[in-house]
């Protein structure tokens, strides 16, 4: 059995720290490029699927759980919305 590389125990680690937290960003992702617009969901899905995208949100989610945050604070399904480019989709940050 091969010597698993340092990536490879990187990557199993972060998911097991972080993984159903990332998995929920992702969604949010794709909520986001959601559009009638074929020629936006297109350019949306290659800016999505270019794997570069995600360090900042794992940093975010990795730091949020050395600050003590621990569990899903994703609000419940928002209403239909209008075009939200630009704006942040950030939940509240956690009571001091």
């Amino acid at each position: 059995m091969p010597t698993p590389t340092l990536e490879q125990v990187l990557k199993e680690r972060v998911a097991g720290l972080v993984g159903e937290d990332l998995e929920a960003v992702e969604a949010e992702i794709r909520l986001e490029l959601d559009s009638p617009v074929a020629l936006i969901r297109e350019m949306g899905g290659y800016i999505a699927g270019a794997g570069g995208k995600r360090l900042r949100p794992i940093l975010l989610l990795l730091a949020a759980r050395l600050a003590g945050a621990r569990g899903p604070r994703w609000p419940a399904r928002r209403p239909a919305r209008s075009s939200s480019i630009g704006r942040s989709r950030l939940p509240p940050a956690p009571a001091m």
